[in-house]
């Protein structure tokens, strides 16, 4: 699995380049633009195989800007990150989306299919988790609503962004911890960034800590020094909004400004070269991994992949080595492993959006809802698992047998190579990162011995439904039987696993182990708009990224 920092620090604000693109706007290719190494190779080999729609060409960016510089004439769908989307549908950049031609069926608060089909974009809402769902009436759409309409269009007010995307992956920002020098946090996850940073200046200062992995990435930094500077009030510059939906930041932000900020955060580091800095986060993550660097400051789901071994220690591509680099990682039955998950953080959901303007001049429109299908919404709409009590062994008959009806197969179920079927499976599977669909999220944290672990799902004050209960819903015998358990499950000493050359784990250690996964997985439905980035100018951007160069350079 190869996973690269999606946001990478783009040094064109003040190192002048010449862009030399190739234009594909005198062309009748489909062209599906995403961040580098952002989907699974299978998903992509069955595009670029043309299994899906002829004609398809796969390109890769680095940045948002990087997008924004090419998305007019180049690319018929793309994946940006929220506030990006919602900038390109105030503009009326584009297509308002007609959730009937997907073909899928509402669920119901149960993750039941209820063979209704989905007319609307408020429909489609009971598809996905709480988190999401908020975070898609997090934008003020009102331009984008009011040139929908001028076009004789009538937008679902109700669902927000939903109306011009569709949810690709969500991530927040986090602390990985490597409690085998010092634990830096007892297993409460009631830390701020501000405390965070703190504890790890003592730790660099008593020599507990060598280095730290950081992203290189200047708006991720700056949104943790923004949180730090402001006591936890808001990610962006200005004051905290009070009202229920982000605005554009549109006053001046200037170098000097920016400057505090990032002192606020950097300025109490006791020693130089503390901090590891790079764009590649598979080289923090395997670093992080392997002990070199003690602590990571990286987005959940980068750090979900150090946890299971990184690059050199994955189970899945050596696992004689996933075992040596596991035992490691336990004092006794306790994990040196941690996840702190910050009581205010930065969350982030990028989406495909379909450019209105190209996929309608090129005839495209049928293509792009093919595709988009196909990578984000193929079999989400199948019930989770029956309502009834069901036993464990029937659930796992569910998983690792196709039905005689493919209507319903479980969005997990698997083919007679143990394969997964549908396209967004397949790609959770590679990326890894915390899904927007309710079903593959269940069935990931239905991995969790402990069923507190959802917990965290149950205040949802969202439209359609409750995650809460679809968890409710499933037995106590099911607990187990999920993404993560299906992994690592052979790994259990378990009187009735006939491999005892791969057991290692114990029940205690085993539990432990797939609950860290969990909590490195999750994302807090809670939503609070002042933990979204929203649109900066361009000036905004290019200061933040020099004050940012100077500041790493000056560590």
């Amino acid at each position: 699995m190869k996973k690269y920092l999606k946001y990478l620090l783009s040094f064109s604000a003040f190192f002048p380049t010449t862009l030399i693109a190739t234009s594909c706007s005198n062309d009748d290719t489909f062209y599906m633009a995403n961040y580098e190494s952002y989907i699974s190779d299978e998903l992509l080999d069955q595009l670029d195989s043309q299994e899906v729609i002829a004609d398809f060409s796969y390109r890769t960016y680095s940045t948002n800007e990087d997008l924004e510089r090419s998305f007019d004439k180049d690319y018929d769908i793309a994946i940006p990150s929220l506030y990006l989307a919602a900038k390109y549908a105030n503009q009326g950049k584009l297509l308002l989306i007609d959730w009937n031609q997907f073909g899928l069926n509402i669920l119901d608060k149960y993750g039941i299919s209820t063979n209704t089909l989905i007319q609307k974009a408020s429909d489609a809402l009971s598809l996905f988790t709480p988190e999401v769902r908020n975070e898609l009436n997090a934008y003020n759409l009102d331009q984008a609503y009011a040139i929908s309409r001028s076009e004789g269009l009538e937008p679902d007010e109700n669902a927000g962004l939903l109306n011009y995307c569709v949810p690709y992956f969500i991530q927040s920002v986090v602390l990985g911890n490597n409690a085998s020098s010092i634990n830096l946090f007892n297993n409460s996850n009631q830390y701020s960034w501000n405390t965070i940073m703190q504890n790890l200046n003592v730790a660099i200062e008593n020599n507990d800590v060598k280095r730290i992995a950081t992203v290189d990435d200047y708006a991720t930094m700056y949104n943790i020094a923004r949180l730090i500077e402001t006591n936890n009030a808001t990610v962006n510059p200005g004051n905290p909004t009070s009202a229920s939906v982000l605005e554009p930041y549109s006053g001046d932000l200037t170098e000097k400004e920016v400057d505090t900020t990032f002192a606020k955060m950097f300025n109490n580091v006791p020693k130089k070269n503390a901090f590891l800095f790079n764009s590649d986060s598979n080289i923090l993550l395997n670093d992080f991994a392997n002990n070199n660097s003690q602590a990571i400051i990286s987005y959940n789901g980068d750090l979900l992949f150090a946890m299971q071994g990184g690059d050199d220690n994955s189970s899945s591509t050596n696992e004689s080595s996933f075992l040596e680099w596991i035992k490691k990682q336990f004092n006794n039955d306790e994990l040196y492993l941690q996840t702190i998950i910050p009581q205010n953080t930065m969350t982030v959901m990028d989406c495909l959006v379909i450019n209105k303007d190209r996929t309608i001049k090129k005839n495209h429109v049928d293509k792009a809802y093919t595709v988009i299908k196909k990578i984000a919404l193929e079999g989400a709409d199948h019930s989770l698992y029956e309502l009834n009590e069901t036993s464990a062994s029937e659930i796992q008959n569910r998983v690792y047998n196709t039905l005689e009806s493919e209507a319903d197969n479980p969005i997990f179920a698997v083919d007679d190579q143990d394969s997964y079927i549908y396209g967004p499976m397949i790609n959770f599977d590679y990326v890894n990162y915390t899904s927007p669909l309710l079903t593959i999220n269940a069935y990931v944290l239905n991995s969790a011995s402990d069923f507190t672990k959802f917990q965290n799902a149950e205040n949802d004050n969202s439209t359609n439904s409750s995650l809460g209960t679809v968890y409710d819903s499933l037995s106590e015998n099911e607990m187990g039987n999920g993404y993560f358990t299906d992994l690592y499950v052979s790994y259990l000493q378990d009187a009735n696993n006939p491999d005892p050359d791969i057991q290692f784990f114990n029940q205690t250690q085993y539990d432990n182990y797939i609950n860290l996964l969990i909590d490195t997985y999750n994302i807090n439905p809670s939503l609070n708009i002042n933990y979204l980035a929203t649109n900066l100018s361009d000036m905004a951007k290019d200061n933040i990224s020099w004050a940012w160069w100077k500041i790493k350079n000056s560590l």
